[in-house]
């Protein structure tokens, strides 16, 4: 019937379906909304374009500033270990000076440094305690730096040295192990890094000992 066929066209999506004779009023308002639905569909169809346009470079946009974060991070890493590798240059290099005017230190803070952080792996120090003590172990004679090698032990070289190394803001604990690692091992408020110190410079000197000396055997 007549009902059903209009109401199945209207369902369908074919915007309306007028009968004749169609009332005027009711043609017109239906050609209105009919145009109205038109344009905002129209407006919808152009919105969803836009959208998915501003999508598409919103998307390379974020790969781009991924790639670039990418690589300014690399290029900041790069600089870090540029600058750590001459921070660790300076050290030794402090570390050699304290040798120059004993002949008998030659190597000394080197291997030192080495056996100290060996010995702090044994220990079970964690990361920080190893890279203090190998620093100390590098820098723990730099307080002899400008002595009389004859007189060098009539000085607190180690308190000395102390002042040196805490010049630099990263050694802080360094310094202070610098500083204690003469002290008498049996005073308990010596802390385990100038406690290992101790040991490893005194075993390194027994092993290469100053002239007219015995070396220990390892």
């Amino acid at each position: 019937e007549l009902g059903a066929a209009i109401e199945a066209v209207n369902s369908g999506n074919i915007f309306r379906f007028l009968a004749k004779p169609w009332v005027e009023e009711e043609l017109r308002v239906s050609v209105g909304n009919a145009i109205d639905r038109y344009r905002l569909a129209a407006e919808n169809r152009a919105l969803t374009v836009e959208v998915a346009k501003k999508n598409a470079e919103l998307l390379d946009l974020n790969a781009s500033l991924e790639e670039k974060v990418v690589v300014r991070t690399e290029k900041i890493s790069q600089l870090n270990r540029r600058l750590e590798a001459s921070f660790m240059d300076t050290v030794r290099v402090i570390g050699a000076l304290s040798e120059m005017n004993l002949p008998s230190l030659a190597g000394h803070a080197k291997r030192v440094a080495r056996l100290a952080g060996a010995v702090a792996v044994k220990l079970g120090m964690d990361a920080k305690d190893i890279f203090d003590l190998q620093m100390a172990a590098y820098l723990h004679d730099v307080g002899k730096i400008g002595l009389d090698p004859g007189t060098v032990d009539q000085f607190d070289h180690c308190a000395r040295g102390a002042k040196i190394v805490e010049m630099i803001p990263r050694l802080k604990r360094a310094a202070e192990w610098v500083r204690q690692h003469d002290m008498d091992l049996a005073n308990p408020s010596v802390e385990v890094g100038p406690r290992a110190l101790a040991i490893c410079d005194f075993y390194d000197k027994e092993l290469f000992p100053r002239a007219g000396q015995r070396a220990l055997s390892p």
